[in-house]
């Protein structure tokens, strides 16, 4: 619910579909933001109708302002499974810390969008020579990486599971790696973006690479992508983030941050990360490493088996124009462009 102009459950779905995903994991910033149950059953309600599986990210405080925190039982008690702060991060550890006691005692998982807005108020960009020679305010590493050291500390102090969204740096992954070999409970995802660009692509001042969160040095990139293939970052995502028309074609400094990204996955893949990243892997990084974050079993392709299928033609070419995307919105910087992939059918 809110904002519909930029996109609504039945448009997102069909997008979805249409980027090759059987079942989405929604961000808790709607409007209003699902603090309370009665947000949670609404949307799971409407979701039930649509064609593919939706699951719901209920949020870890009140309207995300980092103060209060949510009804989170009450929340799970409705069918949510995992809470985070949207793309906001949770700078309170004291909050941290109530937080991942209460969704422990629930069942549940924290999921911490490791990006504060503290440490660099007003960043744009990753900080660094390209921040330099644009001239625009930089969001250094450890800006993420400070973040992701107190997280993990909270967290290995509660004893309770804890999984980070969207990291970007070489930094937060070694953590990452040192507190899973300690014994702690800690799963992670990249967004594709960070995966198949780095900062270098903003020296075009193309608003729709403003990510949230930024794009990395190609020295970060490089870790992220072996960090895929070695089975230490746990899983993929889209960080799918639409936007208002006007809030994207404008002076990069006002523009607002996010990109239009569910639809693009597997085009990307082909043409930027194929040579990289195995395909299988690649595919485990979609379907069982989230699964696995979930708690949830995962499915094989065998007889008598109910599960999800996605046909790719990985030798269609086709072009992104306006008739390929579902999506409401359009701010992606590979609208018009000649790709090489295609999903050819999802079966739910």
């Amino acid at each position: 619910p809110g904002n519909e102009h930029i996109e609504d459950l039945q448009s997102g779905s069909q997008a979805a579909l249409n980027g090759g995903f059987a079942g989405v994991l929604l961000n808790p910033d709607t409007a209003p933001v699902v603090d309370q149950k009665s947000t949670a059953r609404y949307i799971l309600n409407q979701a039930a109708a649509l064609p593919l599986r939706i699951e719901l990210y209920g949020a870890l405080s009140n309207n995300l302002e980092g103060k209060e925190l949510a009804e989170i039982y009450d929340l799970g008690q409705s069918g949510v499974k995992c809470f985070s702060n949207g793309r906001k991060a949770l700078d309170n550890p004291g909050l941290l810390k109530l937080a991942l006691q209460y969704t422990k005692s629930a069942g549940g998982k924290v999921f911490s969008f490791p990006h504060s807005q503290l440490f660099a108020p007003g960043g744009m960009v990753n900080e660094g020579e390209v921040s330099t020679a644009c001239g625009l305010k930089g969001i250094p590493p450890e800006a993420e990486i400070m973040q992701v050291n107190r997280d993990l500390h909270v967290a290995k102090y509660c004893d309770s599971p804890i999984h980070f969204s969207c990291i970007t740096t070489a930094g937060s992954l070694e953590l990452i790696k040192k507190f899973r070999a300690e014994g702690l409970q800690v799963t992670c995802d990249v967004a594709y973006f960070n995966l198949a660009f780095n900062d270098a692509i903003l020296l075009g001042f193309n608003s729709h690479f403003k990510v949230n969160p930024p794009l990395r040095s190609e020295k970060d990139r490089q870790a992220l992508i072996k960090g895929v293939n070695e089975g230490s970052i746990d899983a993929i995502c889209t960080n799918h983030h639409p936007q208002n028309v006007e809030l994207k074609e404008c002076e990069f400094d006002v523009a607002a941050f996010g990109a239009a990204t569910i639809e693009t996955i597997y085009p990307v893949f082909m043409e930027n990360l194929a040579a990289s990243i195995d395909f299988d892997v690649f595919v485990q990084a979609l379907t069982d490493g989230p699964a696995k974050i979930l708690g949830e079993k995962v499915t094989a392709i065998e007889e008598g088996v109910k599960t999800s299928l996605t046909l790719v033609n990985p030798n269609e070419s086709h072009t992104l124009d306006d008739t390929f995307f579902k999506s409401k919105s359009r701010n992606t910087p590979l609208l018009n462009k000649k790709v090489k992939g295609k999903v050819v059918e999802v079966f739910t």
